[in-house]
């Protein structure tokens, strides 16, 4: 009885001490969910990539003598030689998982990729921290055509070595320049990141592929093209030079010109209306014609040529019209605010002709001229 009125009376207070232990207990579990909300959605993507891991040479070395161990220290009942084997086998199962965990906390978040020419190879800005630090690891920057598995992730070649070797503190945040190859133009698919280790030990060497949801624009290179159509000579106009020490020319007489400049001699003689301008006058901005179809070449050249074109006119800041099939046209005026139409142009150009896998990326394959 006494037992059960002391239950009784406490139990309120034992019933908050058990919510605060279980409360203390899944406290870790929200922490990490909460940082799982709250990581950014590129790095909270990047850390859910999974993690290969697999023995280098030296590693199958070390395996194979502890398996020698273990059977001889069967064979002849040693325990000496039980005690090393076991002590063997914890140092891998050790390398294993410090590995893996140390690999896990490293955050890897891509930036934007800087527009490039075609056929040049270029550099990806990566941000990397890590949570508690990592002595060692190696990334580097992989097209999508060469993903397939090395026979050592980490240094797979050294002729191929393009990659960086990094060594983070605790809580240390840097950004790395990787070298992406030269490829074709187009607006193609972000190249993937690949973070390897053989941290602590280098038995085992740990990876994971990172697949960044961005594109990268490699624009057309410049060809040498001729203008088709030049801007029209004064004789197309009705514009004419006057006379000598004259400093004004003569225009056909057009709708609102005034009565003062009509030259009335040269209408007493040949019945023509021509007015008198000032030299100073603003002379009419004709745009140039840059159309696909007045070019030679297959696609890729045209294209070349066009965009040759387009930056050339833009540097000498003269208007110009571009013209390209099932596309709307697009115009930039003489001046310095044609820089977004030129950069509109040349993405345009950068894209035509190519195929679009499913998420918008464009493929190296052409259509037809």
């Amino acid at each position: 009885m006494f037992c059960q009125m002391i239950f009784r009376r406490f139990s309120p207070i034992w019933l908050t001490i058990g919510f605060i232990l279980k409360a203390n207990r899944a406290k870790p579990r929200l922490t990490y969910c909460c940082a799982g909300w709250l990581r950014p959605e590129s790095m909270q993507r990047l850390a859910e990539q999974k993690i290969h891991i697999r023995p280098r040479a030296w590693g199958l070395g070390f395996i194979a003598v502890a398996i020698v161990m273990l059977l001889a220290a069967i064979n002849y009942g040693n325990n000496l030689i039980f005690l090393l084997t076991f002590v063997l086998m914890a140092l891998m199962v050790n390398s294993l998982w410090q590995t893996r965990r140390f690999l896990k906390q490293i955050n890897i978040e891509p930036l934007a990729i800087e527009p490039r020419l075609a056929d040049t190879p270029g550099w990806f800005s990566v941000r990397v921290s890590s949570a508690s630090g990592h002595p060692a690891f190696y990334i580097e920057a992989i097209e999508h055509e060469h993903t397939s598995s090395k026979s050592d992730p980490y240094h797979p070649h050294e002729s191929e070595h393009r990659g960086v070797d990094l060594t983070l503190a605790k809580g240390e945040e840097t950004v790395v320049e990787l070298l992406i190859a030269s490829q074709q133009r187009g607006f193609l698919r972000a190249p993937n990141i690949e973070i390897s280790s053989h941290y602590p030990f280098g038995l085992f060497t740990a990876w994971r592929m990172i697949t960044p949801q961005q594109g990268q624009w490699l624009l057309p290179k410049d060809r040498p093209a001729r203008l088709q159509q030049d801007k029209p000579d004064a004789a197309d106009t009705g514009d004419q030079r006057a006379e000598q020490g004259d400093p004004t020319r003569l225009r056909a007489y057009q709708p609102g010109d005034s009565i003062r400049h009509i030259v009335f001699r040269h209408y007493a003689k040949t019945g023509v209306l021509i007015t008198r301008q000032p030299e100073s006058e603003k002379q009419p901005d004709i745009p140039h014609i840059l159309d696909y179809h007045q070019l030679e070449g297959d696609v890729h050249a045209r294209v070349e040529q066009l965009a040759g074109l387009v930056r050339k006119l833009s540097a000498a800041r003269q208007s110009w019209v571009l013209y390209l099939p099932n596309h709307a046209p697009v115009s930039a005026d003489a001046g310095q605010n044609s820089a977004a139409s030129t950069e509109e142009a040349l993405r345009l150009l950068a894209r035509y002709g190519l195929a679009k896998d499913a998420d918008g990326f464009d493929l190296h394959s052409t259509m037809s001229s």
